[in-house]
């Protein structure tokens, strides 16, 4: 009995001494927070057996080991780290194979410490934005930014420069306007105007640059360049891609369309009979047709030159009043609606008619100037080429109702753009080809194109007779 006594008592002491140091015991320390982190790497591999690390790395070293020796070194991670790299999750991008260099390797690595790091700034949010241009192109040198501004201002270049000014955009942005998906919906050539065309740009959320854009950029940008809207749009939305269809006009004196047998002159009136001559040739163009001999460097079989044409047609015949000559010239406007149009195409659709009309090709050159054989067709000037309106038909059936629509930017908005249209654009041509004659200085050149045959062909064998005698002519006066 007392045995047993004395092995309870015992038992007890030993459970009081332990629960008291258990006592003194600290507390454990918490693991610190952890994060991961993303490394670029660049190496040459001629002297390693590949990236992945491998077990004796003294006898085939990699990028790996020695990446993980140098982390090791500056007590970036642990030797169970070293020893096993999955215990903190490292992984590289690609495994590329001995030999193999890499100009940006990607690895991915947990470690402590996380909390210390100061968190970085998000970024703002962005959005896609659509902006509604117009412009006289008289004075520029087509749409498109060009590398030297200074010598070949265009369209893009003052609008990227007025956008810089107010911190629309960065430096980046303007050097680069790639990288703010700056986009056009369509590419207008060297004196070619506007009346409606849009850009598409990402940018940080705005709301004063929706509201005081149009504004502020007027201020900055020429009398002839002015943006009359700017809309938030899907982020999917690019002017080009999502853009169904373009219309062009084509203004030129009425005269242009006589016939050989007619005086071509300020005088000269067109009939109702001649305007229907011209609807039925124009008609010609409807639908897809291979346009590679109304381009430049592109051949038969590239599928670029397909294009599809909806309608071509002339309006109805106006009077101006020619301010240097004190006396009235009539003009007439040609509308062509198509999916979109390759360089040229619709200046010489336009020279083909006028050579029809004028006696100088056949109406089934026009059929044969689609098929493989290469033609000569004049191009029409490009002064009274203009771009009417852009289209986004597709875009309007899906997003009108929530993100507003671009084919139509309001009756106060369309009201403005044919006012400027007529003041600012129609105006400016039918001035300039008072001025200028560059219709009847371009009929004079017909003669000394050969038409049906290739103007490539330089042996002298394919040379049209009307051809001769326009050089003969040249060379009697």
């Amino acid at each position: 009995m007392a045995k047993e006594m004395r092995k309870r008592a015992a038992a007890e002491g030993e459970g009081l001494v332990a629960t008291e140091e258990a006592s003194e015991q600290p507390k454990k320390a918490r693991m610190p927070k952890k994060t991961k982190y993303a490394m670029l790497l660049s190496y040459q591999g001629q002297r390693y057996f590949g990236m992945q690390n491998q077990n004796d790395d003294k006898t085939f070293p990699t990028i790996e080991s020695h990446l993980l020796n140098a982390m090791r070194e500056h007590n970036f991670i642990t030797d169970i780290n070293r020893a096993d790299p999955y215990t903190f999750y490292f992984q590289r991008c690609a495994r590329t194979d001995r030999s193999v260099s890499a100009v940006r390797q990607e690895g991915l690595v947990a470690t402590e410490e996380a909390s210390e790091q100061p968190k970085k700034a998000r970024m703002p949010k962005k959005t896609k934005y659509a902006m509604l241009l117009s412009y006289q192109g008289q004075r520029y040198f087509g749409m498109q930014n060009q590398n030297d501004d200074k010598t070949f201002p265009t369209i893009e270049s003052h609008l990227l420069n007025a956008m810089r000014e107010h911190n629309f955009i960065t430096d980046i942005n303007r050097a680069d306007p790639y990288t703010f998906y700056f986009q056009r919906c369509a590419r207008t050539d060297r004196s070619v105007s506007a009346v409606r065309q849009i850009v598409s740009m990402e940018l940080p959320r705005n709301d004063d640059f929706l509201r005081d854009g149009p504004a502020l950029l007027n201020a900055l940008l020429p009398h002839d360049i002015r943006v009359f809207g700017i809309k938030r749009t899907t982020p999917s939305f690019h002017s080009q891609k999502s853009c169904d269809g373009r219309t062009y006009s084509y203004t030129t004196p009425t005269y242009a369309f006589a016939g050989c047998d007619e005086v071509t002159s300020d005088a000269y009136r067109i009939s109702a009979e001649r305007i229907a001559q011209i609807n039925e040739l124009l008609a010609v163009f409807s639908g897809t047709h291979n346009y590679f001999n109304y381009t430049a460097r592109l051949e038969h079989d590239d599928q670029r030159c397909k294009r599809l044409v909806h309608s071509f047609k002339c309006d109805k015949p106006f009077l101006f009043m020619d301010p240097i000559h004190n006396r009235e010239v009539e003009f007439i406007t040609c509308y062509v609606h198509g999916q979109s149009f390759i360089m040229h195409q619709i200046r010489k659709m336009i020279g083909s008619v006028i050579c029809v009309l004028r006696g100088f090709m056949y109406k089934s050159d026009l059929v044969r100037s689609f098929l493989r054989q290469r033609m000569d067709i004049p191009r029409a000037p490009g002064l009274g080429l203009l771009l009417e309106k852009v289209h986004f038909d597709q875009y309007e059936k899906r997003f009108a109702h929530t993100h507003g629509s671009l084919n139509h930017w309001g009756d106060e908005k369309e009201a403005e753009l044919l006012e400027a249209r007529d003041r600012l654009i129609v105006q400016r041509i039918l001035r300039e080809e008072c001025e200028t004659q560059s219709m009847m200085q371009w009929l004079s050149t017909l003669p000394m194109h050969q038409y049906i045959l290739d103007p490539e062909d330089i042996s002298g064998t394919n040379t049209s007779q009307l051809f001769v005698a326009g050089q003969n002519a040249n060379a009697e006066t």
